[in-house]
């Protein structure tokens, strides 16, 4: 082979880059063809998932309203008036099937298995698009174990851990994913298989449509067909979900409700307890400064107004700070995505006794956080270039330090029953049991207090 031909075949890749249109080195990524690697790091996620809470596979239970609203209604309901009914203003697609299939396919004793199978099925795929997807942020092997330790270690992820009902938010982490994916779409299959999945996000909850938005500047941007489509294909379920919305609204009034509670300031305060002090310093040290929040929201409106200029001077400082400065298409999408998904996600969550400042507390709404807090250490991640990079930059260091933070966070607490209330196991079995004999006329739930009614056995 001639010298110059030895050498064009050395040569690495080039791609385009997005922002700036220079030709630049394509990462090396010597493990992309390494099926089996793929495969045990995946195995080493689902190990992860089922040692959290193992108890949930031998004693599976249904978690609140998976129980007392979904599968109570497929149990006595015909699957095809099932699938279209929609819960609280919106399409709720996963846990309406998963609900069909557990009332029809396996015993009543079976039937909490089946909705955590469904479960922890969805709570994979996220792990998958990493593996097996391109982006910046997890493009060589190292980052795609960082990437996924933070998909495991994120806090907030343990309030909606293995049910159903919760299921909306990973898949609104799975559609956040594609969002950031560049692989290439030309098989067929891969480019249906993102289709169909950002079609089962949209249509499970109205959380991934918050992101339509950064789909269709993504579309305007990349000029790619596929891009365009999955745009078209987000617009398509935002409209839906619009839709049942304005329908269950004209019908019941407690649908509207949702939306109320958000004044006197309270979007900051959440957000520095939920996401950003909770992500790097821990449930312990949030709960203490939603405890200083809550005394000063109680001293009157003048003291919560000067809180809350301070807290915003301080998030632009620390969100500008964090701004990746390697792509600035990469940026936008990062930060649009956290602030789209935190604010829309309070604006939109169930309020307690007319306010949305139990949000403040770490007991309660964790779920509705989860995917802005991995975008969150994914913005901190996405400073990091390279190893060096901790080690030649203090801005690098500080991310860094950051990171560490917040697995280190997330490690210690990964097990920790009280934050999810994990530790109530009603015995689902022996519930069905005294059911059966007529003992009984409701079944046990979690959590703790929670029961189901069905209707008696046929021969009772």
């Amino acid at each position: 082979m001639p010298p110059r031909a030895r050498r064009a075949k050395k040569a690495p890749e080039t791609r385009r880059s997005a922002d700036a249109g220079e030709a630049v080195a394509a990462p090396a990524n010597w493990w992309a063809g390494d099926a089996l690697l793929r495969l045990a790091l995946l195995s080493a996620a689902a190990f992860a998932i089922i040692l959290r809470a193992p108890w949930l596979f031998s004693h599976p239970r249904f978690w609140a309203e998976e129980g007392t609203e979904f599968f109570s209604y497929a149990y006595t309901h015909p699957w095809y008036q099932v699938i279209h009914a929609s819960y609280r203003g919106s399409v709720a697609l996963v846990p309406r099937v998963s609900s069909v299939l557990a009332a029809h396919l396996v015993s009543l004793e079976n039937a909490p298995l089946l909705t955590t199978l469904v479960a922890f099925a969805i709570q994979m795929i996220p792990f998958v698009l990493v593996l097996w997807g391109e982006s910046p942020l997890w493009s060589t092997l190292p980052r795609k174990v960082i990437s996924m330790l933070v998909i495991l270690l994120a806090p907030g992820s343990i309030g909606g851990w293995l049910n159903t009902i919760n299921s909306q938010f990973y898949l609104s982490l799975a559609a956040f994913l594609l969002l950031m994916d560049n692989a290439s779409t030309e098989r067929p299959i891969k480019a249906w298989g993102h289709r169909i999945l950002l079609l089962a996000a949209g249509l499970t909850g109205a959380v991934s449509c918050f992101l339509t938005p950064l789909f269709i500047l993504k579309a305007v941007w990349e000029k790619n067909r596929e891009h365009t489509v999955q745009a078209g294909l987000m617009v398509l379920c935002f409209l839906l979900q619009v839709f049942v919305f304005w329908h269950s609204l004209r019908s019941d009034q407690a649908v509207g409700s949702r939306f109320a509670g958000t004044g006197r300031g309270v979007f900051l305060p959440i957000m520095w307890t939920k996401s950003i002090i909770w992500c790097f310093l821990g449930p312990d040290v949030a709960a203490a400064f939603s405890g200083v929040f809550v005394r000063i929201h109680s001293l009157g409106t003048n003291e919560f107004t000067v809180l809350n200029v301070v807290l915003a001077v301080v998030t632009i400082a620390f969100l500008r700070f964090l701004l990746p400065r390697g792509g600035r298409r990469e940026a936008v999408m990062l930060l649009g995505s956290f602030l789209l998904l935190e604010v829309l996600s309070i604006v939109s969550s169930v309020p307690k006794s007319g306010s949305k400042l139990y949000l403040i507390s770490t007991a309660g709404g964790e779920r509705y956080f989860y995917v802005p807090d991995v975008i969150l250490i994914l913005l901190v991640w996405a400073n990091l270039r390279s190893p060096r990079d901790a080690l030649r930059e203090s801005r690098a260091a500080v991310c860094a330090l950051l990171l560490l933070a917040s697995l280190v966070s997330g490690g210690v607490n990964y097990r920790r029953d009280d934050l999810g209330r994990l530790v109530d196991r009603p015995d689902w079995r022996q519930s069905v049991q005294d059911w059966r004999s007529g003992s009984r006329s409701s079944l046990d739930i979690a959590p703790q207090g929670w029961q189901m009614t069905l209707p008696p056995p046929a021969g009772r």
